[in-house]
């Protein structure tokens, strides 16, 4: 004979099949604006070219999130009422690239790049730089407003990561691909940058909440960087998937593309996650994004990019 408890959770199991993490997933897209037709939009003259747009992108591969991730991103946008936020799952952000990009190198490179994160990179540097306005990763979050980090005058702004860059030979090269960003170049760079007083020219430029006009030119570099390093990466197997995503697509390649364009024009910036003011890791430690068993951090010998198609 059951006892009463398991009799009651045999009932549980009959009537409810699904495990409790997965009932409790709940689609985000009810808390986004639904993406419109911007392929024409992209393309013309007559947007905004000098403020950043108040809209905010997010992306994740699927719709659904636990709860407790949901509730901390309606709480957000509760906080930003003025802002428009739009959601693009692995789907969206491929037809975006296609009908966006198509016409560029950049649509192939992201269509063969086989881990999200690096896809990832790619399309909020395109879809900024048509659009314009604020990446923020999903995970992340601001303990104010988006309103006070935004000065009157600012077409972009940039901050930085606790993480340093080392100027010792060997620890620079466990961090940086030497075939992307040769140590003495780095060396010159910071050097260059210190001379126009650019605030910690030793440290990654954080990549997980960028602010930009449509059409920035760092934007611009950091796109042009990508297509030409990325032929290098063709059909080869990653040993070390997170250091190569960081140089090829993610916060090294976009960090070269701010100093590189520092070295000659002013950019606004903050200090370490906007002087504090910034959450990058804001999601409950078991949930279903902390748990992904695809986050390209926990990947090796696998290939990043697949070799282009023959004719």
């Amino acid at each position: 004979m059951y006892s009463q408890k398991a009799f009651s959770k045999w009932l549980k199991r009959l009537f409810n099949p699904q495990k409790s993490s997965e009932r409790s997933l709940l689609n985000i897209k009810a808390l986004y604006t639904q993406i419109e037709d911007r392929e024409s939009e992209s393309r013309t003259e007559d947007l905004p070219t000098n403020r950043i747009p108040k809209q905010v992108f997010q992306t994740w591969k699927a719709d659904f999130l636990d709860e407790e991730h949901f509730k901390s991103l309606k709480d957000f946008q509760e906080l930003n009422s003025d802002y428009q936020f739009i959601f693009y799952n692995d789907k969206d952000m491929h037809e975006y690239m296609d009908s966006a990009w198509g016409h560029h190198p950049i649509s192939s490179i992201f269509r063969r790049t086989k881990v999200g994160a690096a896809k990832a990179d790619i399309w909020r540097y395109c879809i900024l730089f048509d659009l314009g306005g604020i990446y923020l990763d999903i995970d992340a979050s601001f303990r104010q407003p988006l309103s006070q980090i935004i000065g009157e005058d600012d077409s972009a702004i940039i901050a930085f990561e606790a993480n340093q860059i080392s100027m010792n030979r060997s620890r620079y090269r466990k961090q940086i691909d030497q075939d992307l960003l040769p140590f003495k170049d780095y060396v010159e760079m910071v050097e260059g940058l210190k001379q126009c007083s650019f605030p910690l020219p030793e440290h990654v430029v954080l990549q997980w909440a960028l602010f930009f006009k449509p059409r920035h030119p760092i934007l611009a570099r950091v796109i042009e960087d990508i297509t030409h390093n990325a032929p290098a990466f063709e059909g080869k197997v990653i040993h070390n998937m997170h250091k190569t995503i960081c140089n090829l697509t993610g916060p090294i390649a976009y960090s070269k593309a701010v100093w590189q364009y520092a070295l000659n024009q002013r950019v606004a910036s903050r200090g370490i996650d906007f002087d504090g003011v910034g959450i990058p890791k804001n999601i409950p430690q078991k949930g279903v994004y902390k748990t992904d068993t695809r986050h390209y951090s926990k990947l090796s010998g696998e290939i990043l990019l697949e070799p282009e198609p023959a004719n």
